[in-house]
């Protein structure tokens, strides 16, 4: 890990990334959008205790940080694979 800095950039990224492809689904599939919206609101719920957790941990623990990037990435893959089933892609 880089930097706390970088770490709540690449949280912001990801969330961001996550935001904006259900945007699309949401264009492509309106009729689906109830469903997208849940995601996006579990999507910022994700950033919102990642950047708590980053505020609230050791500097100098690394362990810590690296175990909040993976979650981070764990529950972007749920909500990518949620995405996926709402649109039907295979």
């Amino acid at each position: 890990m880089a930097s706390i800095r970088d770490l709540k950039s690449d949280v912001k990224y990801l969330v961001s990334e996550i935001v904006s492809d259900c945007s699309n689904v949401i264009v492509l599939h309106p009729e689906k959008k109830d469903d997208v919206v849940s995601l996006i609101e579990k999507a910022l719920d994700i950033l919102d205790s990642s950047l708590d957790k980053i505020n609230k941990g050791d500097k100098k623990d690394k362990t810590y940080f690296n175990g909040i990037k993976n979650e981070a990435i764990a529950a972007a893959d749920d909500i990518y694979n949620k995405l996926r089933d709402i649109v039907g892609a295979k």
